[in-house]
C-alpha cells in the first residue's frame, strides 16, 4: 500500500463530508424540510470565507493541508468550509488547491532556470513525478516539454492555461496580464 499524499487525505476528507451533506440534505427533505431562505449577511459571510480561505491556500499553496487545519485558519467548521466552497467555487477545496498549484507551476516551469524536482517539493507535490502526472493529465504535456516548447509554442497544445491560472484559481487577472506581457516581450522570470 502506498503512503497517503496531504492532497489524498483532503480529498478523502471532503468526501466523506460531501456523503454526510447528501445524506443530511436527503433526510430532511424525505420529511418535508428545506433550507432556510438565505438573508444577504449570510451570503456575504460566505462570499468573504471563500476569499479568506482562497488567500489562505495562494499564501502556502505547498503546506500540506488537511481539512481540519484549513477550516481552523479560516474559522469554520470542515463541514460548512466543504459545502460553501464547493457550492460558490464550483469545485472541491482538493482540486481547487491542485489548480492552483498547477498554475503556479506553469509559471515557475514557464520561467526556466529551475530544476522541476524542486519545483514540486515547493508547491506540495510528493515528488518529480507526482507534478509530472498531474501537468500532464491537465496541460496534456509534461512539464519539459512545456519549458522546451516555450510560451510562444506552448499555446498550440496546452488545453487552456490562461483560463486555468485566472478563473478555476481566483488569481488576479491583472497578474496574468502582466505575465502575458513579460513573455510577449521576450522576458524570463
Amino acid at each position: 500500500m502506498r503512503p497517503r499524499r496531504a492532497s489524498d487525505t483532503l480529498a478523502i476528507e471532503e468526501e466523506a463530508l460531501g456523503l454526510l451533506a447528501g445524506a443530511l440534505r436527503d433526510g430532511y427533505s424525505a420529511v418535508g424540510r428545506h433550507s432556510a431562505v438565505k438573508r444577504e449577511d449570510t451570503a456575504r459571510h460566505r462570499r468573504d470565507l471563500i476569499e479568506h480561505t482562497k488567500l489562505t491556500l495562494a499564501g502556502s499553496p505547498g503546506a500540506r493541508w488537511s481539512l481540519d487545519q484549513l477550516a481552523r485558519e479560516v474559522h469554520s467548521s470542515p463541514f460548512h468550509l466543504t459545502r460553501v466552497f464547493n457550492e460558490i467555487v464550483g469545485v472541491p477545496v482538493h482540486r481547487y488547491l491542485l489548480q492552483l498549484r498547477l498554475s503556479l507551476a506553469l509559471d515557475y516551469i514557464d520561467g526556466g532556470g529551475r530544476q522541476l524536482s524542486a519545483i514540486a517539493l515547493q508547491l506540495g507535490f510528493a515528488n518529480h513525478s507526482h507534478l509530472s502526472a498531474s501537468f500532464r493529465r491537465v496541460f496534456g504535456a509534461s512539464p519539459g516539454s512545456f519549458r522546451a516548447e516555450g510560451l510562444r509554442h506552448a499555446r498550440n497544445f496546452l488545453t487552456a492555461p490562461r483560463e486555468l491560472s485566472a478563473l478555476a484559481c481566483g488569481l488576479p487577472e491583472r497578474r496574468l496580464e502582466e505575465r502575458d506581457a513579460r513573455h510577449a516581450a521576450g522576458e524570463v522570470d
